[in-house]
């Protein structure tokens, strides 16, 4: 999940705005207003408000003012630009040319899929109040709406931005830029648009580009990027804006093959969807030896294989495997925030599909990472029950929320609260509410608050469909990879703590959204917000649950989202992250450990394999950040995926003074291991060590020798007896 990138988006969107001369709620003003001048001017056109866009009515989180067409115009992110979209649609006073935000996510979403980077352009003329004249004195109001204007109040400023719909790339030596202004133009000016200029900053300057049409852009390096846009109206007004976009890398590996998916069982009337990324070893043509991947929570739904290759990499991990001669299968959902027994609906045809590629003899190792373990469990676990073959011979979770994940319920409050004032939080409060999100929380937000930390409806549903099929499979062998610490080590602060402080108060307006965390000794305020924007909206919550588990504090996979909002500038005040990190899943979860203390100590416990369904545990001591790949868990990981190396073929010669040993190359080895001896019942200890393919035995004493090589994937005794194949061979002597 994914839920941390997010939220500091979110406090970007907090950042350099000027007190508004009014901010009024939209859900209720925009009406009244708009019936109001209708009554009274006759029609929208002959009112004071000629744009149809009253600013005024949207708190200003894009600081939009600074986005004025002019040269000394800001760049912004896509987070902020589409926040200017959103607080633009929301001040309309008639029907808006905007949609919603999630069409833009949607449509940035496709082409990330498809490698094109499709430009949106706004260009708004709106009205507001002129500084230094008070709100009251522009519009007179009662409780039943506007009782009169004054026309002289107002005073008329143009919004002009642009960006891409995605802003990052992994293949910057060929970026396809998609430009048309027939579809992601929007404007109330009643100029269009005569020519458009870009500089990409790719070191070529400004070139003019189609009005619909793809520029082909080569970076040389990697980086942040600030592309540059002019355009001309059809008046010979001229416009700027600045953009940022980020290089990853320059160029990024290419899945051999990819399969189109689609469930054959439905989960509620729907048949999930996706594709799988099949990346073959070298010199296999067709799919030999699978490793199967399943995509964990993806939050965006914007994974796909070049940031799924990005993620399972590390430490180089897929690459390795391929050199060991396994390819990798990795499945991608289309929607990964759908109902998980859906998604595992899928997952089961990509199995069978696998099955159908290769060997009817081969099986091979499945793997989950962070949801991705829940997925895998049901597939197996109702493949088992309904008498369907897998063939997988390992399940492996990787930091899986077995028993539910953790976000701080006050967070999930605070994001919540927002969500009316900022796309961005309304985006991550949509996430929050999606399937898989409340089935995966153990503690999930109410509307209206709750006083007890409890979780969604979906989540027993969940917990009852697992069990209805058996819980976990029982043909193949079932390891777990823990990211939390296994000696009951928690995060740096207590249970109740409070972990966010943002508070701001000044003569105009008030912020506030403190978050506390959860706490097992008593009741607990997690969260306290307040927008007050004198003297029209005042609007306060306030959130204390009752005694419960210390999740937020717990042992386990972390997520550092208090420190990702207390390194974002907010516009009033300071995001103050009184802690960095918080638990994410916990160590129990992770493992399956059956108990109910989220700091039960792992590490000291009396037959733990009597507790988990696992036939085999990897834990840290210390928590670390979720589904991290360290140098340690690469080979324990490493270890569980391979199940045998192909053994190298030795070739022996002998002259008067030495013999040398000659072999195959195995897939993936570091180094080699030469065991001589004379009896070969009887192996010594001891060996010789080389990276190279050749040996010379000097010892010409003995008249029969044997010699076994070993091949090891893994450094000098670590993993090295369980990674490891050998030959014996024998020689007469003269």
């Amino acid at each position: 999940m994914k839920i941390v990138t997010k939220l500091a988006v979110f406090a970007v969107l907090l950042s350099a705005c000027s007190i508004p001369a009014l901010a009024l709620p939209t859900e209720e003003l925009p009406a009244s207003l708009n019936s109001y001048l209708r009554a009274h001017y006759g029609s929208i056109e002959r009112s004071p408000i000629p744009t149809g866009i009253l600013y005024d009515l949207a708190l200003p989180l894009s600081k939009i003012e600074s986005l004025n067409g002019r040269s000394t115009s800001r760049a912004v992110t896509l987070e902020q630009w589409l926040q200017a979209a959103f607080e633009l649609r929301h001040a309309s006073l008639t029907e808006s040319t905007l949609p919603e935000h999630t069409v833009f996510r949607d449509m940035g979403r496709q082409a990330n899929r498809d490698h094109v980077y499709p430009l949106a352009i706004l260009n708004f003329r709106y009205n507001r109040i002129k500084d230094g004249i008070p709100a009251d004195s522009a519009l007179h109001m009662d409780k039943q709406g506007v009782i009169s204007i004054e026309e002289a109040a107002f005073t008329e400023q143009r919004a002009f931005a642009a960006t891409a719909l995605h802003t990052e790339t992994y293949r910057g030596s060929a970026v396809r830029f998609r430009m048309d202004l027939n579809t992601l133009y929007f404007s109330n000016d009643p100029h269009p648009l005569k020519s458009v200029q870009i500089d990409f900053d790719d070191g070529a300057g400004f070139r003019a580009v189609p009005r619909s049409g793809d520029v082909l852009v080569h970076y040389s390096t990697t980086g942040a990027k600030t592309i540059r846009l002019r355009a001309l109206q059809t008046d010979n007004l001229p416009l700027q804006a600045q953009f940022n976009f980020q290089v990853i890398t320059l160029t990024a590996p290419s899945p051999s093959a990819t399969w189109t998916l689609q469930a054959a069982i439905p989960y509620n009337s729907h048949y999930t969807t996706g594709e799988a990324y099949l990346y073959l070893a070298a010199g296999h043509d067709s799919l030999i030896r699978p490793v199967v991947v399943s995509e964990g929570f993806d939050l965006s739904n914007n994974m796909n294989w070049d940031e799924l290759y990005a993620l399972l990499n590390q430490q180089n991990l897929l690459e390795t495997m391929r050199t060991m001669g396994y390819d990798a299968v990795v499945l991608n959902y289309t929607d990964a925030t759908t109902y998980i027994e859906g998604n595992a609906y899928l997952l089961e045809a990509l199995l069978e599909q696998v099955q159908q590629a290769i060997d009817p003899s081969r099986t091979y190792p499945l793997i989950g990472p962070s949801m991705g373990g829940l997925t895998t469990r049901f597939a197996l676990d109702d493949m088992e029950t309904n008498s369907r073959p897998h063939r997988v011979r390992t399940l492996i979770n990787f930091d899986s929320p077995n028993r539910g994940a953790n976000i701080p319920l006050g967070v999930q409050y605070w994001v919540d609260f927002f969500a009316g004032q900022s796309s961005s939080a309304a985006f991550l409060r949509d996430a929050l509410n999606s399937p898989a999100a409340r089935e995966m929380l153990i503690a999930h937000f109410t509307s209206p608050p709750s006083n007890v930390a409890g979780s969604d409806p979906l989540r027993a549903t969940l917990l009852s469909d697992f069990a209805s099929v058996g819980n976990y499979p029982t043909q193949p062998r079932k390891v777990a990879i823990c990211n939390g610490s296994g000696n009951a080590l928690g995060t740096d602060f207590s249970p109740g703590a409070q972990i966010i402080r943002y508070e701001y108060n000044s003569l105009f307006i008030t912020l506030t959204g403190n978050v506390w965390a959860l706490n097992n000794a008593a009741s607990q305020q997690v969260f306290n917000g307040r927008i007050r924007v004198f003297p029209i909206m005042n609007t306060t919550e306030s959130v204390t649950v009752q005694p419960t588990w210390p999740w937020d504090n717990a042992p386990g996979g972390q997520r550092n989202t208090m420190y990702q909002m207390d390194t974002t500038a907010a516009p009033y005040g300071d995001i103050v992250a009184l802690h960095s990190s918080h638990c994410f899943i916990p160590t129990i979860s992770a493992l399956d450990v059956n108990v109910q203390d989220p700091f039960f100590n792992v590490s000291t416990a009396q037959d733990l394999y009597s507790l988990t369904p696992f036939d085999s545990l990897y834990f840290p001591t210390e928590n670390q950040d979720h589904v991290t790949i360290t140098p340690q868990n690469f080979w324990w990981l490493l270890n569980e995926i391979v199940d045998s190396l192909p053994a190298p073929v030795v070739v022996i010669s002998t002259d008067s003074s030495s013999v040398r040993l000659n072999w195959t190359p195995a897939p993936g080895a570091q180094s080699y291991r030469i065991y001589s001896s004379t009896d070969f019942h009887m192996w010594p200890s001891q060996f010789a060590s080389t990276a190279d393919t050749l040996w010379v035995d000097p010892d010409t004493s003995a008249a029969l020798k044997f010699y076994r090589v070993e091949a090891t994937i893994a450094p000098a005794g670590l993993f090295s007896s369980a990674a490891t194949v050998a030959k014996p061979v024998s020689i007469a002597r003269r």
